[in-house]
């Protein structure tokens, strides 16, 4: 298990021989009875303290940030003693440790200058040190050390004993932090996967099905969770509001947001029809609620579906298209995205629908979907699929886009949620 396996020196006797052996076998059982990191490095302690005869020991990981050398295991020695205060590597015996990789030996704590708390390695008795670095790729990742009684200079036998306790120990730390980082990521994995079932739970069963009118909807994220949305939303007097949003980031952060945006949409909808004062209060409202960096884009849309007439705002997202015949329409009326500026007076669009209308809502997920090559499926192939499929249902229409994209990105992974929605006039309504 160790960097280099534990040979037999020539000079060696096979006691000290024996004993390094029955202490690596003991580290490696405490590892296999559970790969509790910190219960591993306790009994590593009592291990050490046991093969080398030594009044106590202790082990200590490097906190990279702080330089610290933070306490994780002792055995033998008091509290007061490891409450004695912090113990910085670039001011102690760790020093040596960490910059030559060996062994090193403290013959006298009172006069060693390496010794940070002398005074309180005296009040514990302690006299001599042995301290080996726990390596990682030929770094020092922590430390342990050794503690004597009495004066003592330890003999080539005892440090080979402890550099091979040393080395052992370092490979058994590694894999209990991998198994806890395991342990970790299933949990993230586990945690992501409720939350994903949570925010999908968000979105519409199905889309609406207003007289005259024929809606899809697709969404799919890039990762478990993800930062759009869209939403239908029924109004008095055959009226539906419709939504399209893209949150800045991905993630939980994201999805967080996006969330928190569908929430208050939602609850400004149900006081103001308006729709540039429904943005403009979501705005203000992501405004108060948002760090800086953090902004939503949205197209939000009243539809009437008795007269056929869309009313909209546009919040800084991609512009829908509006195809009739051969005559295509941007709905770009509106303002900056959301979340960014409080005091926005966004403007309000307007179109009236004909039978055979086709109102296309996307997120950049769907342009910017790029192949191995990072080329990009881009507004102009968006097009030539909707005129290739106008005919075909909302369903099959946003299937077809959908293909379409999977189709020229091929193996590439997916870099964005992608979300669609397809508002079809039909010819007879």
């Amino acid at each position: 298990m160790s960097d280099s396996p534990l040979e037999r020196p020539s000079d060696a006797s096979s006691g000290e021989y024996l004993r390094a052996l029955s202490a690596l076998n003991e580290i490696g059982l405490a590892l296999t009875s559970g790969f509790n990191l910190e219960a591993l490095l306790r009994r590593i302690a009592d291990i050490a303290v046991s093969v080398l005869g030594v009044k106590g020991c202790s082990i200590r990981l490097l906190d990279e940030g702080s330089g610290e050398m933070i306490l994780r295991a002792v055995s033998g020695l008091s509290q007061s003693y490891v409450n004695k205060g912090p113990v910085v590597v670039w001011r102690s015996v760790f020093r040596e440790v960490f910059e030559n990789g060996v062994v090193t030996q403290v013959h006298d704590v009172k006069t060693d200058p390496r010794i940070q708390y002398p005074d309180a390695a005296v009040e514990e008795g302690i006299a001599s040190m042995l301290c080996a670095g726990l390596m990682r790729e030929g770094r020092a990742f922590g430390a342990i050390c050794a503690y004597t009684e009495a004066p003592k200079v330890f003999d080539d036998e005892e440090v080979r004993l402890f550099q091979a306790i040393a080395n052992h120990s370092s490979v058994a730390i590694q894999i209990a932090r991998l198994h806890l980082d395991l342990i970790e990521a299933q949990r993230i994995e586990q945690e992501l996967a409720i939350a994903g079932d949570i925010l999908r739970n968000l979105l519409p069963a199905s889309p609406p099905t207003p007289e005259g009118f024929d809606i899809a909807a697709l969404n799919i994220p890039s990762r478990e969770v993800g930062g759009d949305f869209y939403d239908f939303i029924e109004l008095p007097a055959q009226h539906w509001g419709i939504a399209i949003a893209d949150v800045v980031g991905k993630g939980i952060p994201a999805a967080i947001l996006m969330a928190g945006a569908r929430a208050a949409l939602r609850g400004e909808i149900e006081d103001v029809y308006r729709v540039r004062d429904v943005v403009g209060r979501v705005n203000r409202a992501l405004c108060r609620d948002t760090r800086p960096h953090e902004f939503v884009t949205l197209f939000y849309a009243a539809l009437n579906a008795r007269e056929g007439v869309i009313t909209y705002t546009n919040a800084g997202h991609n512009p829908p298209l509006l195809f009739r015949n051969d005559l295509e329409m941007f709905l770009d009326d509106g303002g900056p995205p959301m979340g960014l500026f409080r005091d926005v007076t966004y403007r309000e669009g307007q179109a009236q629908l004909e039978p055979g209308d086709v109102l296309l809502m996307f997120t950049d997920g769907v342009t910017e979907a790029a192949d191995a090559n990072q080329n990009l499926f881009g507004e102009e192939r968006l097009r030539r699929v909707l005129h290739t499929y106008r005919d075909a249902s909302a369903a099959d229409l946003v299937g077809h886009i959908h293909d379409a994209i999977e189709a020229f990105i091929g193996d590439a992974p997916q870099s964005d949620d992608l979300t669609l929605v397809v508002v079809k006039v039909k010819e007879q309504r």
